[in-house]
């Protein structure tokens, strides 16, 4: 099945997101990505960080279309950040992985 993007429609969204996290957020996101099932979508939604969490997550929707970047333009508190993942989800299943966790390859 194809979204009216013409995009597949992912099976799994994982939805992670994050606030000032640059030292550990890279390690979440590879571990999303590497999940040995491959119709997913991993989702990031970055809460005004200060640090270098937006570069890193512009890095990865640059190589891999599986991952999609949202950027609040001012701290909008966690709940907003936390919805904003949920809402863009896609995926018919869903889950949330923290921004300093990861899961194993054969995790999905």
């Amino acid at each position: 099945m194809t979204a009216s993007t013409g995009q597949p429609v992912p099976l799994v969204t994982i939805g992670i997101p994050t606030y000032n996290r640059e030292r550990w957020l890279a390690r979440s996101i590879d571990s999303a990505l590497g999940q040995d099932h491959a119709n997913l979508e991993v989702i990031v939604s970055d809460n005004a960080s200060s640090d270098g969490t937006a570069a890193i997550c512009e890095e990865y929707a640059r190589r891999d279309g599986r991952f999609v970047f949202f950027r609040m333009p001012e701290n909008r508190g966690s709940t907003t950040n936390f919805n904003t993942v949920l809402t863009h989800a896609r995926g018919e299943y869903f889950m949330w992985l923290g921004d300093d966790d990861w899961i194993d390859a054969g995790y999905v």
